[in-house]
């Protein structure tokens, strides 16, 4: 007599259990001949599924909610410097070992104020690069880049903001002398 669909899924899954070990050495054996095929099937399988995959790790993830960020919590503490250099790459196009001999180049100094790398956080240290052409320029402290950033990368307004800085300390000169 010949089995439902459903009942030959029951017995497969039901044989499965059974004998986990010898499955999952039949399916280490399988895929370590079929690496290739493997994958290209896993990848078209994700392909033509990518909506169900997306749905079901947002299910999951909104299950417990708590649980997936104690992981990714977990996750960029113990990948800080990984996390660091994909971020390097993928925002500026340099590694982590071209970003640590900029610093040196400079003496560990930011290039606008001097102020010493080693003194502060890391998180203060920050690769300047024009917005425009991706160009990276050099390293300067948190301020500076700041600083910069908020007159826009424009050298103009850098110099009327010094130019108003420095008629500010000529009249306050010029002040204390009468």
């Amino acid at each position: 007599m010949a089995q439902s669909k459903e009942e030959r899924a029951a017995y497969m899954a039901t044989y499965r259990e059974a004998n986990r070990d010898k499955e999952k050495a039949r399916s280490a054996a399988w895929y370590a001949a079929n690496v290739e095929r493997a994958k290209a099937n896993s990848s078209s399988w994700y392909r033509a599924n990518a909506d169900k995959v997306k749905a079901a790790n947002a299910a999951r993830y909104a299950a417990d909610v708590e649980k997936g960020r104690a992981y990714a919590v977990a996750y960029r503490e113990a990948n800080v410097d990984k996390l660091k250099c994909s971020r390097l790459q993928r925002n500026l196009g340099i590694t982590l070992v071209e970003r640590d001999q900029m610093i040196e180049d400079q003496q560990g100094l930011c290039l606008i104020c001097s102020s010493a790398f080693e003194s502060m956080p890391s998180k203060h240290i920050h690769i300047d690069h024009c917005h425009e052409t991706g160009k990276v320029r050099g390293v300067l402290c948190h301020y500076c880049n700041i600083g910069i950033g908020n007159f826009r990368d424009d050298p103009t307004m850098l110099r009327a903001a010094a130019d108003y800085l420095e008629r500010d300390y000529r009249l306050e000169a010029a002040s204390s002398l009468d």
